[in-house]
């Protein structure tokens, strides 16, 4: 079987113009990253809460809501 690269070429103009690659199943997905830091804090805040820890439950709240932050403006980079 034989790849036609009139279609092959079309695939890869119109992934260009939406701002994908031919290979971006490899690349890293950042968004993916933050979400997993993100509900990590969010997981040791809550046993920091449980523990009577409010200090360190805040500091993590904190952390948390700036991940969450950073999550939101992906989201809205990439619309």
């Amino acid at each position: 079987m034989t790849v036609n690269p009139i279609l092959v070429g079309t695939y890869y103009v119109l992934n260009r113009l939406q701002g994908h690659t031919m290979l971006g199943f490899l690349k890293p997905d950042p968004k993916k990253k933050l979400k997993k830091a993100y509900e990590e804090k969010l997981s040791r805040a809550l046993h920091a809460q449980r523990n009577g820890d409010l200090r360190t439950h805040s500091t993590l709240m904190e952390e948390a809501e700036a991940l969450y932050a950073q999550i939101q403006a992906l989201e809205n980079e990439g619309r």
